[in-house]
Formats: C-alpha cells, sequence, structure tokens
C-alpha cells in the first residue's frame, strides 16, 4: 500500500490526479492504493482563485492594503453608499432577486444602493452583501 500527497505552493490548489496508464482522475489528497503494476501519477494543480471580500464600515487606507494576486474585489459597505475596490477584469453586482445593477471593470466605484441583499461576482468568486439604512 502506497499513499501519495500533493501539497499545492503558495497561491496554487490541488485539482487531482492524473493516471496517465488508466487515462484517469482522481480526486483524492492525499491518495492510498495498492501497487499492482506500473502507474504514472501527475499531480494537477491550478492558480488559486481570487475571492471577494467584503467589509462593513472599514477605512479605505485598509481597504486598500490587500494582496491583490489573492484579491478579486473589496466591497466596503458603509451607511448610504458600497464602495467596491476592484483587481479583478470585471465584476457584476445583482440584486437578491437577480436584477442586473453593475456591470464594469471600474478600478473603484461607488453605489448608492436600497436596503436589501445584493450578490457580487468577480471571476470565480461570488459574495452576499446586505445593505442597511
Amino acid at each position: 500500500e502506497v499513499t501519495v500527497t500533493a501539497t499545492p505552493a503558495s497561491k496554487y490548489q490541488f485539482l487531482h490526479w492524473y493516471d496517465a496508464e488508466a487515462d484517469t482522475s482522481i480526486y483524492s489528497n492525499p491518495y492510498t492504493f495498492i501497487i499492482g503494476k506500473n502507474i504514472m501519477l501527475k499531480a494537477i494543480f491550478r492558480h488559486a482563485p481570487r475571492r471577494i471580500v467584503v467589509q462593513t464600515n472599514a477605512a479605505p487606507a485598509r481597504t486598500q492594503a490587500v494582496d491583490k494576486e489573492e484579491i478579486a474585489a473589496v466591497v466596503n459597505v458603509g451607511d448610504k453608499q458600497v464602495t467596491i475596490y476592484n483587481y479583478a477584469e470585471h465584476y457584476t453586482i445583482y440584486s437578491a432577486i437577480g436584477q442586473l445593477i453593475y456591470s464594469g471593470s471600474e478600478a473603484e466605484k461607488t453605489l448608492f444602493l436600497s436596503t436589501g441583499v445584493y450578490l457580487i461576482q468577480a471571476e470565480e468568486d461570488i459574495k452576499k452583501f446586505i445593505v442597511q439604512h
């Protein structure tokens, strides 16, 4: 019995093992198996997707001090306004019922939104935020 473990480098994530002999993918990590023949495993990684950070009433200086390789966008929810600091190519904001509120790529965007629940999508991440007055 053999166990192999794939450890991703910083800012990467493990996706799966690829078994070239069987032309199949294995999603367990670590992966334990019994050797009955020659096997060639390849660990497949990808750059970890950047994420969205939602903050409430954060100071803008703190908001801008982020690792842009890990963060796609920062949503700063204030009392009457929402400011988005964008580090992705594109992002979209929807109301909870799916109405498009904003779609664009501005580096900094301030919106005055009604009380409610909203969704922001940037790259592969989607986050919910709530505006209360």
